[in-house]
């Protein structure tokens, strides 16, 4: 009998990322999807995959490329218009932006384009304008008188044809846009004036032609200076395309770097982290990170996602997300943001949050949001410009037929064209727009944030400031200072607290662990704001509230303990006041702003705490619907800022003109809220009701700097001052002086960015 002996091959499948060959069983990474098991070389292949499966089962299908042609984009500032890809703004004519917030520089197709087409026409249009306006200002034109008016009008007109040519197209065609959208801008009247002043320029030289060949011109004499000469504006079109372009480019240039405060916290996430897999650090991106997931992070490093610290103690600098100085000392159990650096000391930390859930990453996504939203003062603005246009139309024609009727005809062009470049209201549409990027930017740096821009208007307006007390006030982290209860009751209490977000719940947890108590997992946990928590432990209901029998210890708040509607201990709880609240509230009364306390703690305790914050007005006792009342009260007597952290506070802020919540506060109190704090200071408090102020002032000032400033050239631009013997804009100086109002504009705006 022969026998053959076969050798078996161990199983192995093909890692779809990278193509290796893996042996089965797989003990390195496995991923199930749609009921399939995939093995992988390494967990980075398993990550890659889980993240786009689609990717390398169906390539062909998936294989989708990310570029700026199938990204959203808005514009910046007619809230609404948006599309997939790049392109401008059927309004305003501005180029739209990306609508998501980016770690890198978003590549600017306009910047681009602006900045081509101004280096290629300034070597042309800045010698026109120069020869053009010595000629003008100059008594005796002494260019074009000595190399002859035939000649320099030849000489313009070829120096203005590629100035028109790399200058042009992006003008007119933000003109042609606001005609057919019927929305008048400043590119209707650049368009206007530029193509009237080119218009009759091009006859002008006809004429000479005309007139060479004895046939009579086409302008009456009204038009003919020395010699029969009508004067072209070559230098005029060249002048005004050249400085529009140029202050364009300034202001996407301005644009750009705004946006630096957003990717400088974006870029404060490190690319990579190690990650503990079976045991061993294996660095992988941070994109491909997961929850649960075990970070090392060494003496030194940023940490790359939000999570709790599970090993390891230190200090943590949380200065680039809160502006404090101040390390934070972490241990495990702490919690740790995304971004901020270690200490001296290596941590491991647990990931809880990832990529764009991340605070990091919603702040930024809130400052852009902020960035893009309007204030309601910028509705009046809107209806200024939409009238402003129009009667500028109006009085350039009337400034036109005026100077014609007396018998001044190259006086009517150029006075009419100056009246309608010198009052684009480029630099009004800026006024406000620009100031809330500078000021969303800022804010993020001062360690706050605001939702939509109304919220910086409305800070501005304050008069009164009402601070909740547990966890506002005071630190926030009460600890039980006396007892009256039973281990066993305080473990029913301790399992329905074990989640609770409010920090008189974690004292109760603390204070049961402190006494080495175990509990059960507790079911239907149900919080009652201003009443307390309940919940099923077994088969007892256990309530939770504060009360203020059975102790003595008056300026404690105090926790009484029900099962099953039985009263069963007592728990007094002492809260630190915060060392900056005295400062900050004597600070707001100095200022004028009227300060109050609004708790629902005994009355006892909200004496203590409000004389120990020097203040006078408290109300003790509020039950949500209470606090909301009083806001709405107080609401009465001018617009009111409320200040908390707790679920409890979350209608009171909703109700307030503006909800500050302090960024440790609980997740429906940051809903709520209109502005967060990052860092659980006071101080914080200060510094956004300055920069609301200092924002509304920057505005009025830009409005002054765009609109005053054009009320006041129009007249001079019309020629009002030349009977008395007064200056006079050409349109090219009223092209330079209208870019000089948008750059006024941009760097008044800038001013924000210093504290």
């Amino acid at each position: 009998m022969a026998f053959s002996l076969t050798v078996l091959e161990p199983s192995t499948a093909v890692d779809p990322v990278c193509g290796m060959t893996v042996s089965l069983p797989s003990r390195i990474a496995t991923q199930n999807h749609d009921g399939t098991d995939y093995h992988f070389c390494a967990e980075l292949c398993r990550r890659r995959f889980a993240a786009n499966p689609a990717k390398y089962l169906q390539p062909n299908q998936a294989n989708e490329v990310v570029n700026a042609s199938n990204v959203k984009h808005i514009c910046p500032m007619c809230p609404g218009i948006e599309q997939m890809g790049p392109g401008r703004c059927p309004k305003c004519g501005m180029a739209l932006e990306p609508a998501d917030a980016t770690a890198t520089e978003v590549d600017d197709p306009e910047l681009k384009d602006f900045r081509t087409r101004f280096w290629w026409s300034l070597p042309f249009g800045l010698p026109l304008l120069i020869f053009g306006m010595i000629d003008m200002l100059w008594p005796g034109h002494p260019i074009s008188s000595n190399i002859g008016s035939f000649l320099f009008d030849h000489i313009t007109a070829l120096l203005c044809a590629p100035v028109l040519y790399f200058a042009g197209p992006p003008i007119f065609d933000r003109f042609l846009d606001s005609i057919r959208a019927r929305s008048w801008n400043m590119f209707t009247l650049i368009g206007a004036g530029v193509l009237a002043a080119l218009l009759f320029s091009l006859l002008a030289l006809l004429d000479v032609y005309l007139r060479a060949f004895r046939i009579n011109g086409l302008f009456p004499n009204d038009f003919r200076g020395l010699g029969s000469h009508v004067m072209p504006h070559f230098e005029s079109v060249a002048g005004i395309l050249l400085l529009t372009i140029g202050g364009q480019l300034m202001e996407s240039l301005a644009r750009q770097r705004t946006g630096a405060a957003v990717r400088e916290l974006m870029n404060l996430t490190p690319a990579t982290a190690n990650v503990l897999i079976n045991g061993e650090p294996t660095e992988l991106p941070v994109e491909f990170l997961e929850p649960n997931d075990l970070v090392l992070v060494p003496p030194g490093g940023a940490i790359p996602v939000d999570g709790q610290v599970e090993t390891g103690q230190g200090d943590v600098n949380e200065a680039m997300l809160t502006g404090e100085a101040q390390p934070v000392a972490k241990q495990p159990g702490s919690q740790v943001r995304a971004g901020t650096v270690n200490g001296l000391s290596t941590l491991t930390i647990r990931t809880t949050h990832v990529g764009k859930e991340t605070t990091l990453a919603q702040i930024a996504e809130l400052v852009t949001t902020a960035q893009r939203t309007r204030l309601p003062v910028q509705r009046t603005v809107d209806a200024i410009s939409r009238w402003f246009v129009p009667i500028v139309f109006i009085l350039a024609v009337l400034t036109f037929l005026f100077w014609l009727a007396i018998g001044q005809g190259a006086l009517a062009v150029m006075f009419g064209l100056s009246v309608l470049v010198i009052a684009c209201p480029c630099a009004l549409g800026l006024a406000t727009p620009m100031a809330v990027v500078v000021a969303a930017g800022a804010a993020a740096k001062q360690g706050f944030l605001f939702r939509q821009a109304d919220q910086l208007e409305r800070l501005s307006q304050i008069k009164t400031v009402v601070f909740d007390k547990t966890g506002t006030l005071t630190v926030g982290e009460p600890s039980v200072v006396q007892a009256d209860i039973s281990d066993s009751a305080l473990s029913l209490a301790a399992a329905v607290e074990a989640n609770s977000e409010h920090p008189l719940g974690k004292a109760v947890v603390n204070y049961a662990k402190s006494r080495n108590l175990r509990w059960l997992e507790a079911k239907d946990v149900f919080a009652e704001p201003g009443q307390g928590i309940r919940g099923l432990v077994g088969r007892d209901v256990i309530r939770i509230g504060t009360s203020a029998d059975g102790l003595l210890n008056t300026k404690a708040t105090v926790v009484q303990v029900f099962i099953n509607d039985n009263p069963s201990g007592t728990l007094a709880l002492a809260d630190d006041l915060r060392p900056e609240a005295p400062l900050v509230v004597s600070e707001l009364q100095r200022q004028g702003y009227r300060t109050i306390l609004l708790s629902g703690d005994r009355a006892e305790v909200v004496d203590d705490v409000a004389k120990r914050a020097g203040m006078t007005e408290r109300y003790a006792s509020q039950t949500p619907a209470q606090k909301f009342a009083q806001i709405n009260k107080l609401r009465d007597t001018g617009p009111v800022a409320m200040v908390g952290d707790g679920i409890n506070d979350a209608p009171a802020l909703a109700q307030a003109d503006v909800g500050i919540a302090l960024g440790t506060g609980t997740g429906a109190a940051l809903g709520a809220a209109g502005v967060t704090l990052l860092q659980p200071n006071l101080t914080g408090v200060l510094r956004a009701l300055s920069l609301g102020k200092r924002t509304l002032r920057i505005i009025k000032e830009n409005l002054f700097l765009a609109f005053a400033y054009n009320v006041l050239a129009i007249p001079i631009a019309a020629g009002v001052l030349v009977p008395f013997h007064g200056p006079t804009l050409t349109p090219s100086i009223a092209a330079g002086a209208m870019a000089f109002s948008s750059v006024a504009v941009i760097l008044n705006s800038l001013r924000l960015r210093s504290r």
